[in-house]
């Protein structure tokens, strides 16, 4: 696949990055969709397809999180609305080399060669055709609900968390250690929230767990801006799938950081995008194991709460 392909597809990313905005944020006048799910199989989509499925439809201020290729809306006889347009999602794929020399295959005891290919599929939102009979909206997945959820995700990862007065927000991967200010210093409960999961995000990158972050990298420089987008996009995939609209605080002063990264590098989306649907995966996955239930409250724990 051309590279302007993929660059054309997070060239409004990059510009909305760069102008101060985050895209992905949800607007708080639009409806918790969760995340975008294909009609047809019922699967959702990861990483930087999640991404850019959700931003199109909460700009587009559509009321379905569904979405269905061509093929699969012909196959439920629908079709679509006159007017409208595709929006483009990507896929990497393994296919076989068929000019492979097969004496040398013979050798290494491979049948075949494959190398990796990109490739990309245009969907359509169900608020984008007609002739399908079935709900347009699917809820978020149930175990993942309300915002006690996030309070599941905190108490599974059993990550060492220190409130303090002092007022910034950040992961120690020396110490392994989240810091967090007292909930009293946030504007909002959500917006402590999805400052919790963004730093949560970045302890799932320690060697002990998906050993993702760079031991050298430092404030500044390009890995060091590359694990703040993982982690951005983590807590955006994260407040999606648990219904938490708060914005992170105090994280501006990345976004030209990560301008400038995806600037020298499209494909960088793509990659953090895939790491940090890795890491939310990895948290669902602790939630899994140890099956934490809590009383239901909308209200955060009181053991998080300031003394």
């Amino acid at each position: 696949m051309k590279k302007e392909i993929y660059a054309d597809a997070v060239e409004k990313i990059i510009k909305a990055i760069q102008s101060g905005v985050k895209p992905w944020v949800r607007p708080f006048d639009c409806p918790h969709l969760g995340r975008a799910c294909n009609f047809f199989t019922k699967a959702s989509y990861q990483g930087v397809n999640s991404m850019l499925l959700m931003m199109n439809a909460y700009h587009k201020e559509y009321s379905s999180n569904n979405w269905l290729t061509f093929k699969q809306l012909s196959l439920l006889k629908g079709k679509v609305k006159k007017g409208e347009s595709a929006t483009r999602i990507f896929f990497f794929t393994y296919v076989e080399d068929k000019h492979a020399d097969k004496e040398t295959l013979a050798l290494e005891g491979k049948e075949v060669q494959l190398f990796p290919r990109w490739t990309y599929f245009n969907v359509f939102n169900l608020d984008q055709t007609e002739g399908v009979i079935e709900s347009k909206t699917v809820r978020p997945r149930e175990h993942f609900e309300r915002n006690r959820s996030v309070d599941e995700v905190i108490l599974a990862s059993a990550a060492t968390i220190k409130h303090t007065d002092r007022k910034t927000a950040f992961y120690s991967p020396v110490s392994d250690f989240i810091h967090l200010p007292y909930q009293n210093h946030f504007h909002t409960v959500e917006g402590y929230y999805a400052t919790v999961l963004h730093e949560l995000v970045h302890w799932t990158g320690h060697s002990k767990r998906l050993d993702r972050m760079k031991p050298s990298s430092r404030y500044g420089d390009q890995a060091y801006a590359f694990e703040e987008l993982v982690a951005e996009l983590g807590a955006a995939f994260l407040s999606t799938d648990l219904n938490v609209s708060g914005e992170l605080e105090n994280h501006a002063s990345y976004l030209n950081d990560w301008a400038h990264l995806l600037n020298d590098k499209h494909m960088a989306f793509f990659k953090a995008a895939a790491y940090a649907e890795k890491a939310t995966q990895y948290l669902y996955d602790l939630v899994d194991r140890q099956s934490v239930v809590l009383p239901f409250t909308t209200e955060p724990m009181s053991l998080l709460k300031a003394a």
